[in-house]
C-alpha cells in the first residue's frame, strides 16, 4: 500500500515513505544479522574467498567469461585485468593472469563477453567500444576492432544473449545497436531519451533490450528479429515504461519473466509484461518496490538457483538477485512467487534478503558484482568497487 501511494504523492510524502521503506529492509537486515535462528527464513552465508590485486584507482566493471576460467574487471586507470581461476579444490581459488593495457584515453566504465567467451567488449568514457580478443600464440589481447559513433561518455555495453547483436548506450542520451560479424554494421541508433543513459541490458532469451536513463524513464527498446534480410531503426521500438528517479542498473530474471531495476533512492523494483501484450506491443508494470540499500544501487544481478537452493529457501526460489551500492553493502536476496498468485501468467514477485556483508570493500562504495554463471560455479560473485579492489565471494546454503 505505500508503494502504491508513493507513486501519487508529492516529493516530501514520497521522500518520507522512501525513508520508511529504507528503514523496515534495514531493520530487517539487522534482525538477519543478529538474530538468525528467529527469522521466518533460512539464511544463507556470503564469504569473501578471494581478495585479488586491483586497479590504481576506482573500478567500475567486473565480468565472468561465461566458457573460460577468466574473471575481467576494468577502471579508471584505463586498463582490463584479467584473472583465472582453479576449480580442483571446494572453492575456485584465484589469481591475477595479465593487465590489458588497452589505450582508451579515458575511464573504462563497463565491460561484457561474447556469450563464446571469445571476445571481451570494453565502454569507455572517452567514448568509443573495443572489443579485445587473444589471437596470438603469445595469449596477448589485441584490440580487434573499435566501435565509434557516441558523442560523450560511454557507460554501458552488452551482447545480446546469442551474441548477434552489441548495444552501448552513453551520456549523449543515445543507444547504439551494431550487428557482430566480420565487419560489425551498426544497425540503429536510437535518441528516445531525454538524458543520459546509464545501462542496458539484453533479454536473456528474446532480441530484447532494456536501457535505463536519469530523470524518471526506463524506455523499453524491442527488437525484432524476424527478417533476416533487413533489420532498421523501423522494428526498435520504445513503449512507455516510467521510473520517479535516476536509474542506475538494470537485470533480467534468468527465464526472462521480470526486470529489475536499481535507482538513486535505494530501492529495487521489479517489473513485469502486462498481461495481454507481447512482442512490439509488449508494455511493462512495476510490480513490487523494496527498500535495499541506504544510497544509490550501483548494480544488481540475477542467477538461476540450484537445487539445493531452492530447497533451503522456505518458501521455494524463483531466482537470486544480488545488489550492491553506495552504502558498501551487498545484499543477497531471494525471488519467489506470491502465494496467492498461482493463476497468474506471471506471478508478483516477494524479495527476502537471505545474506548481507556490510562494508563488502571497506569504506568504498561498491560499484559493479557479476555471478558467475558457468556451470558448476553457480553462487561465486565477483564485485568492485572505488577503492580500487577486487573481491571474489562464494554464496553458501
Amino acid at each position: 500500500m505505500h508503494l502504491r501511494l508513493a507513486s501519487h504523492f508529492g516529493r516530501h510524502s514520497r521522500n518520507f515513505l522512501t525513508h520508511h521503506l529504507l528503514t523496515v529492509v534495514s531493520q530487517h537486515i539487522d534482525l538477519l544479522e543478529k538474530e538468525r535462528s528467529r527469522l521466518p527464513i533460512i539464511i544463507m552465508r556470503l564469504t569473501e574467498i578471494a581478495t585479488l590485486p586491483g586497479h590504481e584507482d576506482a573500478a567500475w566493471g567486473v565480468s565472468f567469461n561465461p566458457q573460460r576460467n577468466l574473471l575481467a574487471s576494468c577502471g579508471t586507470d584505463r586498463t582490463i585485468r584479467l584473472y583465472t581461476y582453479t576449480t580442483s579444490s571446494g572453492s575456485p581459488e584465484f589469481q591475477f593472469h595479465t593487465s590489458v593495457p588497452t589505450g582508451h584515453r579515458r575511464t573504462i566504465r563497463a565491460i561484457d563477453w561474447h556469450p563464446t567467451g571469445s571476445t571481451l567488449a570494453s565502454a569507455s568514457f572517452d567514448s568509443t567500444v573495443c572489443l579485445w580478443e587473444d589471437e596470438d600464440a603469445e595469449g596477448q589481447w589485441e584490440c580487434v576492432t573499435t566501435l565509434e559513433g557516441h558523442e560523450n561518455e560511454c557507460k554501458s555495453v552488452g551482447f545480446s544473449s546469442d551474441g548477434a547483436l552489441i548495444a552501448s548506450c552513453s551520456r549523449d542520451r543515445s543507444v547504439w545497436v551494431w550487428e557482430v560479424g566480420e565487419e560489425l554494421e551498426c544497425i540503429a541508433v536510437m535518441m528516445d531519451h531525454s538524458a543520459d543513459v546509464k545501462a542496458v541490458a539484453w533479454h536473456p532469451v528474446e532480441e530484447k533490450l532494456k536501457p535505463s536513463a536519469a530523470k524518471k524513464e526506463i524506455p523499453t527498446l524491442l527488437a525484432d528479429m524476424r527478417s533476416e534480410v533487413e533489420r532498421n531503426e523501423d522494428e526498435l521500438e520504445v513503449p512507455p515504461l516510467q521510473e520517479p528517479e535516476t536509474v542506475w542498473c538494470l537485470a533480467w530474471s534468468p527465464d526472462g519473466k521480470y526486470l529489475a531495476s536499481g535507482g538513486d533512492g535505494g530501492g529495487i523494483r521489479i517489473w513485469r509484461r502486462k498481461p495481454g501484450t507481447s512482442g512490439l506491443s509488449s508494455e511493462f508494470e512495476e510490480t513490487l518496490h523494496v527498500g535495499a540499500h541506504a544510497g544509490p544501487v550501483y548494480a544488481i544481478d540475477f542467477l538461476a538457483p540450484t537445487d539445493a537452493m531452492k530447497s533451503a529457501a522456505k518458501d521455494g526460489s524463483v531466482a537470486l538477485l544480488a545488489s550492491t551500492g553506495g552504502d558498501g553493502r551487498i545484499i543477497v536476496w531471494n525471488a519467489s512467487n506470491e502465494d496467492e498468485a498461482e493463476c497468474e501468467d506471471v506471478p508478483r514477485l516477494r524479495l527476502e534478503p537471505v545474506a548481507v556483508v556490510r562494508d563488502a570493500h571497506g569504506v568504498s562504495d561498491v560499484n559493479s558484482l557479476k555471478w558467475n554463471k558457468k556451470e558448476g560455479q553457480e553462487g561465486v560473485l565477483a564485485s568492485c568497487a572505488d577503492d580500487g579492489s577486487v573481491k571474489v565471494w562464494k554464496f553458501e546454503v
